[in-house]
């Protein structure tokens, strides 16, 4: 989890706040976000050490993401969906 945590920090304190970013968990009908909004509302982002970081996502209150049954399946078909 360190390395998980100072790639992701790294990734977004590089950038320009104004620069898109593109989540692959996301269903709010928004596909595109920035790094200011990920900075403001992502847990993961917002945490405030290495420490807390790895709390959130080794937490075992963390939920699966909301489409996980439809998601996990389509990327095992590399991205193919079946009508």
């Amino acid at each position: 989890m360190p390395v998980l945590y100072m790639t992701a920090s790294a990734k977004y304190t590089y950038f320009p706040t104004e620069t898109p970013t593109y989540q692959g968990h996301h269903y709010s009908g928004s596909f595109v976000s920035s790094v200011a909004q990920e900075s403001k509302l992502n847990p993961r982002l917002i945490a405030k050490s290495k420490a807390e970081f790895i709390d959130i996502i080794t937490s075992p209150n963390l939920p699966d993401p909301k489409q996980m049954h439809i998601v996990v399946p389509t990327n095992k078909r590399c991205g193919q969906t079946i009508s």
